[in-house]
């Protein structure tokens, strides 16, 4: 039986659409493969088992779902699944917050048999199952990682504090900026007058790079991001410091990684992208597929906070929540699909003065310095 949580606690999105997808699922059976663009290839996955907490969901004959749990079977039909899954996506659609004890989330957590709304996830894993797909002669036993467009755009990468903060040297000319060229350095960086904040930290960047000041990477403070990174390219954390530079030099904001990429190989300005070619053709295509690389890492298994090991958890692929509360599969058996839908739509989120993003200025002897949080998401095509 489902539980009821505490009055005034809420779900975010991303939780409400982890188990939106999960309900979805049962209530279709299959999914719906899309290509980078989310364009319906005409092909299906179709689900046989899904595993959530120490439940089994079998899909039996009549279109009825059997729920192995606590050493009991149950069943319902796949049309009440739909009927529930309908009524959770109207509180992900609405404006407001959604309350942990909303009626419609403990009826929906009563028709299968479940006591909480998120099920624990491994690393980037939100379900898995057994599946078929198309022109495969067997089933497989996979994970999933789920990416909603219902609020926010979804994240590849969260901000996580000092594991996500980049660190960069600001130099002019060469030289460590003091005196005039410090105070007009200064003069760019958000101030608050009263309650008032004057400028913004994305200005700040764009206007200092303007103005002929470069930002050299220094360091990633969070050692097992550094570690991630080096692991999937040893030269991970240049390549994707460069990048993340280079979203201020670019004419509009969510600019995709795919055309910053383009920039940074034209631009060749630092080792690490001139030892990938002779020519821009060349850096681009590698450093194209160094940083979908990294991506993928990040979307299937990799999290900041933690050393990965190489394992992917979500080795299924993504399973994409539209607007329209439609259920998508993008699968990794190709895994170009994958990496070309990642790259060609994520972005850096902007900065800001949150509790992750601190963009502090530091002035020290020989030294200017200022540190960028990471944060990736993925916009809609």
């Amino acid at each position: 039986m489902a539980t009821k949580a505490g009055a005034g606690k809420t779900v975010n999105k991303g939780e409400g659409s982890e188990f939106y997808a999960f309900l979805y699922i049962l209530g279709e059976t299959k999914l719906p493969l899309v290509d980078k663009d989310l364009k319906e290839t005409g092909r299906d996955v179709n689900f046989l088992k899904v595993l959530r907490e120490d439940a089994i969901y079998e899909f039996t004959s009549g279109n009825r779902v059997a729920v192995y749990v606590d050493g009991a079977t149950h069943y319902f039909d796949c049309s009440q699944a739909q009927e529930e899954a309908k009524k959770v996506f109207s509180l992900l659609v609405n404006p407001g917050s959604i309350p942990t004890n909303a009626p419609a989330l403990n009826s929906a957590l009563k028709l299968v048999c479940a006591k909480k709304l998120r099920a624990k996830s491994a690393n980037k894993q939100d379900l898995s199952a057994s599946v078929q797909f198309p022109n495969v002669p067997f089933s497989q036993f996979i994970g999933f990682s789920v990416k909603s467009y219902v609020g926010k755009d979804p994240t590849i990468l969260n901000a996580s504090g000092d594991n996500t903060r980049f660190v960069y040297r600001i130099l002019k000319n060469g030289q460590t900026p003091s005196g005039d060229e410090l105070a007009r350095l200064k003069s760019f960086y958000p101030t608050t007058v009263g309650n008032s904040k004057i400028g913004t930290y994305a200005d700040f960047y764009r206007n200092a790079l303007k103005d002929g000041f470069n930002f050299n990477f220094k360091e990633n403070s969070g050692g097992n991001l550094s570690y991630n990174l080096k692991f999937i390219d040893s030269k991970g954390p240049e390549l994707l410091a460069r990048i993340l530079m280079e979203q201020f030099a670019a004419p509009r904001t969510r600019t995709p990684l795919a055309d910053l990429v383009d920039e940074a190989a034209r631009k060749n300005d630092i080792p690490e992208i001139q030892a990938l070619g002779d020519n821009f053709e060349d850096r681009r295509n590698s450093l194209r597929h160094k940083i979908q690389n990294i991506l993928l890492a990040f979307t299937t298994g990799a999290t900041p906070a933690v050393k990965w090991t190489g394992a992917q958890t979500a080795s299924g692929g993504l399973l994409v929540v539209e607007k329209s509360g439609k259920v998508y599969c993008l699968e990794l058996l190709s895994g170009n699909v994958v990496g070309n839908y990642l790259i060609e739509n994520a972005y850096f989120e902007q900065p800001s003065g949150d509790r992750h993003s601190k963009n502090v200025l530091t002035v020290s002897p020989g030294e200017v310095t200022i540190d960028l949080q990471l944060q990736i998401r993925i916009q809609h095509p």
